[in-house]
């Protein structure tokens, strides 16, 4: 898996910071704000499972697009169950 890290700002949008491989196993931990991708390479031929836990419970999803100053919100009860 690859883990990419980016920062945002108000009038420049979103832009990248940083990126690392994670193996197998990997645990990770985020600060506040965090804004990551994780990801497999399609050349690896290989499905990605992760899992995430939020402590205390993540009340609003932000999501974000390269190159873009929007940012969109999500709360739990727009996912499908």
């Amino acid at each position: 898996m690859s883990e990419t890290i980016f920062t945002y700002d108000k009038q420049q949008g979103l832009g990248y910071d940083s990126s690392r491989e994670c193996p197998l196993g990997t645990v990770t931990g985020a600060d506040v704000p965090d804004i990551h991708r994780l990801g497999n390479p399609e050349s690896s031929g290989q499905d990605l499972i992760t899992i995430h836990v939020y402590a205390p419970p993540l009340g609003v999803l932000k999501t974000y697009k390269l190159g873009s100053s929007q940012v969109d919100l999500y709360t739990p009860n727009d996912f499908p169950t």
